[in-house]
């Protein structure tokens, strides 16, 4: 039995891991992304997670499903920003 490393981090470059794994705050909501290799070669999977469901696309480079993340997550946090509880409840 050969030993094993454990992870207790981010793993990058791990085929059968998660690479980039983040969140951000989406108003009042937490939103978590990660990116994973389908296979050593690619292609990468891209996750985002909310509380509404899961976003999920497919990418032939790293950089491309890093680029679509900024883009999904700018448009989580400007839907968001102008959210305001007090103002909705007094129909402001």
């Amino acid at each position: 039995m050969q030993p094993r490393a454990i992870c207790t981090g981010t793993a990058l470059g791990y085929a059968h891991n998660v690479m980039t794994l983040n969140v951000f705050s989406a108003g009042r909501d937490l939103v978590r992304w990660e990116v994973t290799a389908v296979s050593a070669d690619g292609p990468y999977r891209l996750g985002v997670y909310h509380p509404g469901g899961a976003i999920v696309e497919y990418f032939t480079s790293v950089s491309a499903a890093l680029e679509r993340e900024h883009e999904l997550e700018g448009l989580f946090v400007d839907r968001r920003a102008g959210y305001e509880p007090a103002a909705m409840v007094a129909g402001d």
